[in-house]
C-alpha cells in the first residue's frame, strides 16, 4: 500500500485495491485452511461397528480415526477447482507471489520516480528459463511417479495380506478343534502387525513413531521387536558393524523380521493343526508371503531412496534466483505496472506451485490432506479379518482377536524394556 500511495494517482487506484484484494485473499485461505484441518468433533472422530450382534446398541469395534481431511474433488466443476482450499498450495505460495508482486512495484517505482534503473537484460532470463523449467517439471515428474508407485505397491500390500487370510481360512475351516482355531487367530494376528508395522515405517519420517512403539502389541512381540534393533543396550548390538544404526533402518529391519514370525506361524500348521495343511496348499500361503515381502520392499525402496540432494539443491537455486529476478527483467516493459505484476504474480505462484507440489507429494505418509489415509486402510483391514474369523470361528473368536489389537486405538507411549539409550539417541534419519 505504502508503495502504491507513493506512485502515480492513476496507479495508485489500480495498485492499492490488487493490494488489499490479495491480501485478503491471503487471509481467507490461510483461515480456512486453518478451520478445515482443525480436529473434528468428538461424533465425527467415533464410528461404531458390530460384529454377530442382532441389537443396533451393543458394539465390538471402536474406531478413531487419525485427523486427517483427505482431498476429494468434483473434476467436472472448474469453479470448484480454482476455489478450494483443501490440499491446495495456494495458501503456502501466496506470500512468495506478494514479495515478488511488492519488490516488481518498487522496483516500477524506483525507474519512473526516482530515476533509478535496476533493469537487466531478459536474454539471460529467457535462457535460465529453460533451464529451470527443466529441472522443476522434471522433479514433479519423478515425483509424481513415485507417488503413484507407492499408491500401487500400498494397495499391493493390503490385498495380498486380504488374500492370505483368507485363504487360509479357506482351507483351514473344517477343522474346528481348538487347537485349528488358536491358529487361525495366530496368523491373523502376526498378519495384521506385520501390516501395521509396514505402515508404520512409512510413516516414520512424518510421525517419528518407532515400529516397537505401536500400541496394541503383546508384550512377546514387542520385546521380540526390539531385541531384534541394534540400538545400544538391546542383545543385538553386540552383533553391529560400526556405528549405532540409523533409526529408519531399524525401524525397516524390525518390520522385515516381524515378516519371519508370520512365516513361522504359518509353518506350525503342521503340528498345531488335526491334519497339516497338503503341500501344495501351505506353498500357496508361503507364497502370498513371497508377494507381502515384494510389496514392503518396493515401498521401503522409496522411502530409503530419496530424491537426489544435489538435484533438489540445484534446483532451489536456480528457482528462487530466476523468480525473484523477474520484476527486475520486467522493469521498463512497455506493457505497464499492471501487467507487469501480473506477470509476476502467475510466473511465480506457476514455478513455485510446482516445486510445492513435489514438496507435498514426496512423502505422502503423513496427515497432511494430499497423503494416504493409511491408517484408515490398516483399521479397514482390521475389521475385514474380524468379519472373516467371525465367519468362520464364530464371535468369540473374533472378539478376542480384537481384544489382541485392543490398544491400537489408543496413544502410543514407550514400551517397558525398550533400553534408555535407544529412547534418547538423537539420530539423523
Amino acid at each position: 500500500c505504502c508503495v502504491a500511495s507513493a506512485l502515480r494517482p492513476w496507479r495508485t487506484a489500480f495498485l492499492l485495491p490488487l493490494y488489499l484484494s490479495t491480501s485478503a485473499l491471503y487471509s481467507f485461505l490461510s483461515s480456512f485452511d486453518m478451520y478445515q484441518r482443525s480436529s473434528p468433533s468428538q461424533q465425527q472422530q467415533q464410528q461404531y461397528c458390530g460384529i454377530g450382534t442382532s441389537s443396533p446398541g451393543q458394539s465390538i469395534i471402536f474406531v478413531s480415526e487419525d485427523n486427517v481431511r483427505p482431498v476429494v474433488y468434483n473434476a467436472r466443476s472448474h469453479l470448484a477447482i480454482l476455489f478450494k482450499c483443501n490440499g491446495s498450495v495456494w495458501p503456502k505460495v501466496l506470500p512468495y507471489c506478494l514479495v515478488n508482486m511488492t519488490i516488481m512495484g518498487v522496483s516500477e517505482y524506483l525507474y519512473q520516480v526516482q530515476g533509478v534503473n535496476l533493469y537487466f537484460s531478459q536474454k539471460g532470463h529467457g535462457f535460465m528459463s529453460v533451464i529451470v523449467g527443466f529441472l522443476v517439471v522434471s522433479r514433479v515428474n519423478v515425483i509424481v511417479s513415485r507417488y503413484m508407485d507407492m499408491k500401487t505397491n500400498l494397495n499391493n500390500l493390503f490385498t495380498t495380506a486380504t488374500m492370505l487370510l483368507s485363504t487360509m481360512a479357506a482351507v483351514a475351516q473344517d477343522q474346528t478343534e481348538e487347537g485349528a482355531i488358536q491358529w487361525r487367530q495366530d496368523v491373523c494376528y502376526r498378519t495384521m502387525i506385520f501390516v501395521q508395522s509396514a505402515v508404520t515405517f512409512m510413516r516414520f519420517r512424518s510421525t517419528k513413531q518407532n515400529v516397537w512403539d505401536v500400541p496394541g502389541l503383546e508384550a512377546a512381540e514387542r520385546q521380540f521387536m526390539v531385541d531384534n534393533t541394534y540400538q545400544p543396550g538391546a542383545p543385538a548390538a553386540r552383533y553391529a558393524h560400526g556405528r549405532t544404526q540409523r533409526l529408519l533402518t531399524e525401524n525397516a529391519r524390525v518390520t522385515t523380521r516381524m515378516l519371519s514370525r508370520l512365516l513361522s506361524a504359518l509353518v506350525e500348521n503342521r503340528s498345531r493343526l488335526g491334519t497339516a495343511l497338503a503341500t501344495p496348499t501351505e506353498n500357496k500361503l508361503l507364497g502370498y508371503v513371497d508377494h507381502l515381502y515384494v510389496a514392503y520392499t518396493n515401498l521401503m525402496k522409496v522411502q530409503l531412496t530419496p530424491y537426489p540432494f544435489p538435484l533438489i539443491q540445484m534446483a532451489r537455486t536456480f528457482l528462487f534466483f530466476y523468480v525473484f529476478t523477474l520484476p527486475f527483467a520486467l522493469v521498463g516493459d512497455s506493457s505497464g505496472v499492471i501487467a507487469d505484476i501480473c506477470i509476476v504474480l502467475i510466473l511465480t505462484y506457476g514455478f513455485l506451485g510446482l516445486e510445492y507440489v513435489a514438496i507435498e507429494l514426496d512423502d505422502p505418509f503423513g496427515n497432511d490432506a494430499n497423503d494416504f489415509d493409511s491408517m484408515r486402510m490398516v483399521k479397514n483391514f482390521y475389521q475385514d479379518v474380524y468379519l472373516m474369523i467371525n465367519d468362520v470361528d464364530g464371535q468369540h473368536s473374533a472378539t478376542m482377536l480384537r481384544e489382541r489389537m485392543s490398544m491400537s486405538d489408543s496413544k502410543s507411549s514407550t514400551p517397558t524394556g525398550v533400553p534408555e539409550q535407544a529412547k534418547l539417541l538423537d539420530v539423523c534419519y
